[in-house]
């Protein structure tokens, strides 16, 4: 990784998704830690701690990764 960089790695796969016949669908992490998927509020203030999200809207709690996967799925 440290030879090559991010630019390669992505060409990389999105190329042998491509010869596969498989589909590369590119996703913005922007605000997925900041986001609740479900009440849709956006918020700073709902990441008060490195790994836990707290929704300040609904009170909903969850490690940050599980709800930063969550949106990307959406």
């Amino acid at each position: 990784m440290l030879d090559r960089g991010w630019y390669e790695f992505r060409w990389q796969i999105e190329y042998k998704q491509i010869w596969k016949g498989g589909l590369i669908i590119a996703v913005s992490a922007h605000y997925t830690s900041q986001t609740y998927p479900y009440c849709g509020h956006v918020s700073r203030k709902n990441r008060k701690r490195q790994a836990i999200f707290e929704c300040v809207e609904c009170n909903y709690a969850n490690n940050i990764n599980v709800v930063g996967a969550i949106n990307i799925l959406e």
